[in-house]
């Protein structure tokens, strides 16, 4: 795979304000989701066995429609905002650059976890758990480009603002509906189906924790 991609998040992650919750979270994250696949899901043993190896995100199957999808994200959520990383006004950059740079590692991971010794379901937790803790740096990065766009307007000339602003109201709007239609709505609901993905037999220890009944090499 491309090192760009992590290699940009590094970049973002030395010469922007992340903060410290954004840069455990990037971190805590696929660290529980490498432990839950290992440990609850036996890093996908059953379906390798049975074969089913490469499991497509969509299994309904994706058609020209998806391509524009994915076009659209990576334009709004990515291109732009690294856009505004290179050309806005410091403060317009530093509002968008904890939401990007958690796009960035969500990236990562999943180009990480697209592998078969992954279960299926823990690969799509990756974007669900990225985008559901992602609302909360949308919610700070819109708070803060309106709280901006109000103290330019006075002076006129607020072009970087009000461009701010709208990419920070556009990823609000487009992340919001990848989490609550796309992934949990349409996704999601193909994946529970122990008959198309076979899981692991595991006990639970004190009804808590849980243990594979037959740890596979």
């Amino acid at each position: 795979s491309s090192p760009i991609v992590p290699l940009l998040t590094i970049i973002l992650a030395c010469t922007r304000p992340i903060p410290v919750a954004d840069r455990f979270f990037s971190i805590g994250y696929p660290a529980y989701l490498y432990l839950a696949n290992r440990f609850r899901f036996d890093q996908n043993a059953p379906g390798i066995a049975a074969g089913r190896i490469k499991i497509p995100l969509l299994r309904e199957g994706a058609g020209p429609w998806f391509k524009n999808y994915l076009l659209t994200f990576g334009t709004i959520g990515i291109i732009l905002p690294l856009a505004a990383q290179l050309f806005a006004p410091r403060s317009i950059a530093d509002a968008a650059a904890p939401h990007l740079y958690l796009t960035m590692c969500q990236i990562v991971v999943e180009t990480a976890t697209r592998a078969p010794r992954f279960y299926p379901l823990t690969q799509l937790m990756v974007p669900i758990g990225f985008n559901a803790y992602r609302l909360m740096s949308l919610q700070t990065w819109l708070g803060t480009a309106w709280r901006s766009f109000g103290a330019a307007v006075p002076r006129r000339g607020a072009v970087w603002e009000v461009l701010g602003l709208a990419l920070a109201f556009a990823n609000a709007v487009v992340w919001t509906y990848n989490l609550f239609v796309f992934l949990l709505l349409r996704v999601l609901p193909q994946y529970i189906n122990r008959d198309e993905f076979p899981e692991a037999k595991v006990s639970w220890k004190g009804q808590v924790f849980p243990v594979l009944d037959n740890i596979s090499d």
